[in-house]
């Protein structure tokens, strides 16, 4: 969500990560970094990258530092980043954006402009989401993420080798939810180099097994 603006379309950056909204440090910000966060509220591009506070100095926590986006990423926190709380950061240097207001061309009517919203977050959820993951002799390589509009999540890279990790995660039941799973190396986490593999269970029920 954008904080602090004169409209909806900028302010000072923040995410939501369990369950508590926090800042985005500028350490490394640019517009690479501002054109993820328009894209992902408003399908646009951004104007502007602000730091130095430009919206007013947020509250803690400081969830992301040495954010370095490619540009490409659908979401913030699919971009590097130091990890979810691992900063060094002061709200006084809190990352802001300025989002492009210009409708795009069409020969069609615009769409309607698309926001992460924020009334049809449930302070609890009661459907839990488990992935169970065994590493492979490379698990540095090795990191996971789910996501939706009110509750993004990821894990990893892990550090022990053949050993069998357990995430659970709370969601809530009507929304849509993503999963992805990555091999940095690309030499795949179940087979090749490695005897990796993972399954997921919704509410104690299988849904996927690699």
């Amino acid at each position: 969500r954008l904080v602090g603006g004169t409209s909806e379309y900028e302010g000072r950056v923040e995410i939501l990560h369990d369950g508590q909204w926090g800042t985005v440090c500028d350490d490394s910000w640019d517009l690479d970094d501002a054109n993820v966060v328009c894209q992902q509220l408003f399908g646009v591009g951004a104007l502007e990258a602000k730091d130095d506070a430009f919206f007013g100095e947020g509250s803690d926590p400081i969830w992301m530092d040495n954010v370095q986006c490619s540009g490409d990423e659908d979401a913030l926190w699919q971009c590097p980043f130091n990890g979810w709380g691992d900063e060094n950061c002061f709200h006084w240097k809190d990352a802001g954006v300025i989002c492009d207001q210009s409708p795009a061309p069409t020969a069609t009517p615009a769409p309607t402009a698309t926001r992460a919203p924020t009334t049809t977050c449930r302070a609890s959820c009661d459907q839990t989401f488990k992935l169970i993951l065994k590493t492979d002799n490379y698990p540095s390589e090795t990191t996971w993420s789910v996501t939706s509009p009110c509750y993004p999540n990821s894990g990893g890279p892990y550090s022990q080798r053949d050993t069998e990790l357990i995430e659970e995660v709370q969601i809530c039941g009507g929304q849509n939810y993503t999963f992805e799973i990555r091999d940095s190396a690309s030499d795949g986490i179940c087979c090749g180099f490695g005897d990796g593999s993972y399954y997921l269970e919704l509410n104690g029920d299988v849904i996927y097994s690699s």
